[in-house]
């Protein structure tokens, strides 16, 4: 197996376990599912679990939110500067796809984000991420304009009736270099 399979696959079986377990958290409730669980319907096995996700559900879960950040929010070395309007677009459409993949991020993200539990703290965390990434692309912009910049993006991303050129018109509405140029 190449190194380039090798890594599609390891991808493959990461995004399965992280949408099987977001799915059961919405389903069952904080830390209510069982690692079986999450193994038998990912076909990956309990060991392979606790190796890349951690020892505990809480860990799992944990792990699972990186991964969120990581792939959902661009916050990887690759693609920390992709605010530029073609990769741009590119990320943003990658995330899109992984939130259609995955409805049920959206309810674990909207009942998550607002308690002070662990998931919620980390979750508040990414969100600060992002929105540093947005000051970097648009240093002279104020903190209210960049969450608004960060909400619309959410937006635009989650809502399950855009279609793929639907998504793209509503991101082209988005003037970015009025955005880079607002205080």
């Amino acid at each position: 197996m190449s190194d380039a399979s090798h890594k599609m696959k390891k991808d493959q079986v990461r995004a399965r376990v992280v949408q099987a377990v977001i799915a059961a958290e919405v389903a069952k409730g904080n830390l209510k599912w069982k690692v079986s669980d999450i193994a038998r319907f990912t076909k990956v096995s309990r060991p392979l679990i606790y190796y890349h996700f951690g020892k505990t559900k809480k860990d799992i879960l944990s792990e699972c939110l990186n991964v969120i950040a990581e792939d959902y929010y661009g916050l990887t070395p690759e693609r920390s500067e992709s605010l530029e309007p073609k990769i741009m677009l590119d990320s943003l459409l990658r995330t899109r796809n992984m939130f259609v993949k995955n409805p049920a991020l959206v309810v674990f993200y909207q009942r998550e984000r607002m308690k002070d539990s662990a998931a919620g703290r980390q979750l508040v965390e990414i969100e600060k991420r992002f929105q540093k990434k947005l000051k970097t692309q648009f240093p002279k912009t104020s903190e209210e304009i960049i969450k608004g910049l960060h909400a619309l993006f959410h937006g635009i991303i989650s809502a399950p009736f855009l279609d793929e050129e639907s998504f793209k018109a509503a991101l082209s509405l988005i003037n970015f270099q009025s955005v880079g140029a607002r205080k």
